[in-house]
This record gives C-alpha cells, sequence and structure tokens, in this order.
C-alpha cells in the first residue's frame, strides 16, 4: 500500500499525546473505550500514527473515528486485543484486505492498513459527498412526522430515488456474489448515497 497511510509513518512524536496504552480503561470487568479529547492513538501496520479525534458512529463490531488526518477514518474493535471476538474480526480484516473487490472497481469501502496497536481495527478513507441512507430515511419520517406530509419524502428524491438506490445495490451485490464474496452487514447504516438527488 502506497498513499497518505504509508507516507504517515514518518510522521514526529508529539509532544504531550497520550501513550497508545491509554486508549482503553478496565471498568467493572468490562472495556470502556476513552476516545474524547486529543492524544489518543493508534497505530497502523506500517508505523503511521492517526491522532482520534471524534466518534462517528458505533455498531456491534467497532467503532469508527475521524482522525487527523481529513481524509481518513479509523474503526477500532469494542472488545480488547487477547478477547476471541477481536482475535477472529483481525482475522476477517485480513481477509478482506486480500479480496479483489478494488481491482474489480466496486463502491466498497476496503481497509487501506491495519490497526495494530493498542487494538485490533483499520484504516479507510472518507467517502465524501455521501451520506448514510439511514440519514436520508430519516428525515423523510421526521417530515412526515411533524406533519409535512409527503414533502420530505418527494423533497429526498421520492420514489423514483429510492428505486435508483435500490437497483444500483443490487448491482454492487450482484458483482460481489459473482466474485464469490458476500457483504456481511447491509444496512441503512452501511450503505451511502450521494447528497445530490441525480
Amino acid at each position: 500500500f502506497h498513499g497518505p497511510v504509508a507516507a504517515n509513518r514518518h510522521r514526529d512524536e508529539r509532544i504531550g499525546m497520550r501513550p497508545l496504552h491509554h486508549l482503553a480503561d478496565h471498568v467493572e470487568g468490562h472495556v470502556q473505550l476513552n476516545l474524547a479529547g486529543p492524544g489518543f492513538r493508534v497505530q497502523d501496520e506500517f508505523g503511521g500514527i492517526y491522532e482520534l479525534k471524534s466518534k462517528l458512529a458505533e455498531g456491534g463490531q467497532g467503532i469508527v473515528l475521524s482522525t487527523d488526518f481529513q481524509n481518513l477514518l479509523v474503526k477500532v474493535s469494542r472488545w480488547p486485543d487477547g478477547d476471541p471476538r477481536t482475535q477472529a474480526w483481525r482475522k476477517q480484516v485480513e481477509a478482506l484486505q486480500r479480496m479483489p473487490v478494488v481491482d474489480e472497481g466496486l463502491p466498497v469501502v476496503m481497509p487501506k492498513a491495519r490497526i495494530v496497536k493498542p487494538r485490533a481495527g483499520y484504516v479507510m478513507e472518507l467517502v465524501d459527498g455521501l451520506i448514510p441512507l439511514a440519514l436520508l430515511l430519516k428525515e423523510s419520517i421526521e417530515s412526515f412526522a411533524s406533519g409535512m406530509g409527503l414533502q420530505g419524502f418527494v423533497s429526498s428524491g421520492g420514489l423514483a430515488r429510492r428505486l435508483r438506490v435500490l437497483a444500483r445495490l443490487a448491482r454492487v451485490l450482484a458483482q460481489l456474489h459473482g466474485l464469490g464474496l458476500a457483504h456481511g452487514d447491509i444496512s441503512p447504516k452501511n450503505v451511502f448515497v450521494s447528497t445530490s438527488h441525480d
């Protein structure tokens, strides 16, 4: 891999940053990720260091965070490195990196580098100009609930846009399946659409 992630490996150590091992504290037998505030860092397989800025999303496997690189995000495991769930997830990420998705030109966000310290994760590109499908759906529902009727639905592209999104999603999934792959986490939070209605 070459690019922003690999170039990051030569950055100087910053003064006043908390050490990598301060990312997690154990609280009453559970791991609590301390991700608020500056100074929390992770390291990728190439030695690149990323300062974690703010939590953007949280799912069953991990937490997605913005970094000190405008176009890169980091997803870290919810569990400590020794946890069997983290070990299984790490193997999934490693296998994902070997898949031919990028070579086929599919619009699927792939790991750019694996995070190795202080716990498993990966670096991915920020998908600029796109929003989660969940946000589009939420805006329509809120508009309807606030008494605007179908105005939110229509102003967000209406049925025609939703059918185009569904057709595109079906084509991408068919291409993945044609490669012998399956996406294991399709949801409105993981499908991104253009902010424009075209």
